[in-house]
């Protein structure tokens, strides 16, 4: 198989799917969402781990937890500070994934 370089690729012949290289490329508003939505995999991934560790969760672990998940991803909150840096939470499309999901938990 030939690998070529991306700027040939991009030229290149499609794809077998009509897709070319550069049709994948991510705009830097692409990136922003990227690194807003960590924020919310964080809190989410230590949730999920914390309540994997116990071989039985019960309602006095998975309560609080998810308690913590719906105050954690408060919609009010436009800055957050995870990673050791303070980051505001702006893009629309977290706000709508933030949404849902506390959505989803207070059900």
């Amino acid at each position: 198989m030939l690998i070529e370089h991306p700027k040939k690729a991009a030229t290149a012949v499609a794809n077998p799917d009509g897709s070319r290289y550069g049709d994948y490329k991510m705009e830097l508003s692409d990136w922003d969402i990227v690194r807003e939505s960590l924020y919310i995999l964080d809190i989410t991934t230590n949730a999920i781990d914390l309540m994997q560790t116990t071989s039985s969760p019960t309602a006095g672990l998975v309560l609080p937890v998810v308690a913590g998940l719906i105050s954690k991803l408060d919609l009010r909150k436009t800055k957050v500070k995870y990673g050791g840096v303070t980051r505001r939470l702006e893009r629309p499309e977290v706000i709508a994934a933030r949404k849902l999901l506390v959505e989803a938990l207070e059900t």
